[in-house]
């Protein structure tokens, strides 16, 4: 579904449907990637090889 962003400011301001997509060179929006992995905690490595549940 084709929607218009308007930004002000640098921020969007509104977000609203469109009825068709518009012309232009970059038209895609998309979240940031997010690295939520955890490889330790509190001086643990959860990688090492001889860790106990």
């Amino acid at each position: 579904m084709p929607v218009r962003l308007d930004w002000a400011d640098g921020k969007l301001s509104r977000l609203q449907p469109a009825e068709e997509a518009p012309e232009a060179e970059h038209r895609w929006i998309a979240p940031p990637l997010v690295d939520l992995q955890i490889n330790g905690y509190a001086g643990v490595d959860f990688q090492q090889d001889d860790l106990a549940a």
